[in-house]
């Protein structure tokens, strides 16, 4: 292509495009700086407001520790903690019953619950006996079934009067872990 215009004219439009980069240019950067600040603006007043609210939480929280009721409670698990070290001090070798609830539980059926629990130990042997609630004899059959199985249970022992009633049966039970 041949280009007929004189170099005066030439050289004029080649500064109208520089000047029309430039001019896109800086508008770009000024758009690109107001969102920039926008963007700081919105981040700082969220950020504000956040931290606002944690000091009002955290302000209600040291009321309330602060209190004499927060004060009672804390002398009162002290005082609970200094008991169970007493406890744990006076029996030493004992061993704890927690696991075997876990176990009974383990196996009793969905419906059926637990509604006495006594532990006494004679010599080495740990019984318990337990009383509870189940639906139906057939969830009493798999509970008892169950607990006979676990080699940590000995000596499971279900009286016959569990199994006169065919519904809503209140049961008892001892065993020997």
């Amino acid at each position: 292509m041949i280009n007929l215009l004189p170099p005066i004219e030439k050289q004029e439009i080649f500064l109208k495009k520089k000047l029309k980069l430039i001019l896109i240019f800086e508008t770009a950067s000024l758009i690109f700086l107001l969102v920039s600040a926008l963007i700081f603006l919105v981040s700082n007043l969220y950020l504000g407001r956040e931290l606002s609210l944690q000091q009002s939480l955290l302000s209600q929280k040291e009321v309330k520790t602060s209190s004499p009721e927060a004060a009672a409670l804390l002398l009162e698990a002290k005082l609970a903690n200094d008991n169970l070290q007493k406890i744990a001090a006076f029996y030493p070798d004992a061993k704890p019953f927690f696991p075997v609830l876990e176990k009974v539980f383990f196996f009793l059926p969905e419906k059926s619950y637990l509604t006495n629990f006594s532990f006494h130990r004679e010599g080495r042997v740990n019984r318990a006996q337990l009383t509870g609630f189940a639906v139906d004899r057939d969830d009493l059959l798999k509970f008892k079934e169950g607990l006979e199985k676990d080699p940590s249970f000995k000596n499971v022992s279900f009286p016959p009067t569990n199994w006169v009633k065919p519904i809503e049966i209140d049961f008892s039970f001892s065993l020997e872990f």
